[in-house]
């Protein structure tokens, strides 16, 4: 078991400028496992820094503490970036039903790989709350949103989006197709 000095020099090495000794302590610190590192890895996650923002943010939703859910609630309000993405992501992993209305409201973000994670964590959360935003997701310009929200409104599995799911059938990308067939199929099972 590593010391508390070990633990918070592994926290320290995740604000490296060099990647890849991010890479190498974030890798460290899932192995150990140790749920003393929790509180630091929190922390960490109100850096200036967007690298470290997301890789701490992957390294909670690896460990699967759900204690670290207002920490990565915050990321997501607070940022719309690369790291808001890894934190929303990480809040569908871990299941924080809480952070439906940030994940909801990070739907507008601009950045279409936020909006498509945040899809994602939606459906892990089934956010009802959601299913509107969703569907509205679903005519997004970002074909991997559209396939996220199509995802999600099958795993929330709300009758509300059966016409819309019906409509994405015949969207342009494949992926969208696929999953929302996938999702009507899933609402049949649920009936």
């Amino acid at each position: 078991m590593a010391s508390t000095e070990e633990l918070a020099a592994l926290v320290r090495a995740l604000e490296d400028p060099d990647g890849y000794a991010r890479g190498r302590a974030a890798q460290s610190l899932l192995k150990l496992r140790d749920p003393r590192a929790t509180p630091l890895l929190i922390a960490a996650l109100g850096s200036d820094d967007e690298g470290t923002r997301g890789v701490v943010a992957r390294i909670l939703a690896e460990t699967g503490d759900a204690g670290a859910g207002d920490a990565l609630i915050e990321v997501v309000r607070n940022h719309r970036d690369q790291a808001a993405a890894d934190a929303a992501r990480a809040l569908g992993v871990l299941k924080i039903a809480k952070a439906a209305d940030v994940l909801i409201d990070a739907m507008q973000a601009r950045d279409p790989g936020v909006r498509s994670v945040s899809a994602f964590a939606l459906g892990e959360i089934k956010a009802t709350a959601a299913v509107d935003v969703l569907i509205e997701a679903l005519h997004d310009p970002a074909g991997p949103v559209r396939t996220s929200a199509a995802k999600a409104l099958g795993d929330i599995g709300d009758a509300r989006a059966v016409a819309a799911l019906n409509q994405a059938l015949e969207d342009d990308f494949l992926d969208v197709r696929t999953l929302a067939a996938w999702s009507l199929k899933q609402m049949k099972k649920k009936k």
